[in-house]
């Protein structure tokens, strides 16, 4: 049983670390998320003062390094939407893994008990035996 504590506890600590990695990518994800949408609003804010100040020529500039930004910031969130699903997945597997290991343990650990009790029912038996015997003598 021993062994399988100690390859229960390694085992968490692995699917912690992943889950750890997998928080982090998350937040990444909503960083960027955050980054476009207030990339979102400046823009409006800068058309709207140009269109008060009446530059709208020199919007056009900044508008078109808006739009190259956030398709940047797309690109980096759809290449972290495919690090996201295979982190995901091999959280899963760790914990597919894990909860393998759990079961065998758990039937080990029935094992050893269903060995005890017939070991105990065993003596009980031996001890009910010896003294119907020596009653019938």
């Amino acid at each position: 049983m021993k062994r399988y504590d100690q390859l229960i506890r390694a085992r968490k600590w692995g699917l912690d670390g992943l889950r750890r990695e997998l928080g982090e990518l998350e937040a990444m994800r909503a960083e960027i998320e955050g980054q476009i949408a207030r990339l979102d609003r400046a823009l409006v804010e800068e058309q709207l003062l140009a269109v008060r100040a009446g530059m709208l020529a020199d919007y056009g500039a900044y508008a078109s390094a808006a739009q190259h930004r956030r398709r940047a910031y797309e690109e980096s969130l759809r290449a972290l939407a495919t690090q996201i699903a295979a982190k995901h997945d091999e959280v899963k597997a760790g914990f597919q893994s894990l909860k393998t290991i759990e079961v065998a343990a758990e039937r080990m650990a029935e094992r050893t008990r269903q060995a005890r009790l017939r070991r105990e029912q065993a003596a009980l038996d031996e001890i009910a035996i010896t003294r119907h015997q020596r009653q019938a003598l």
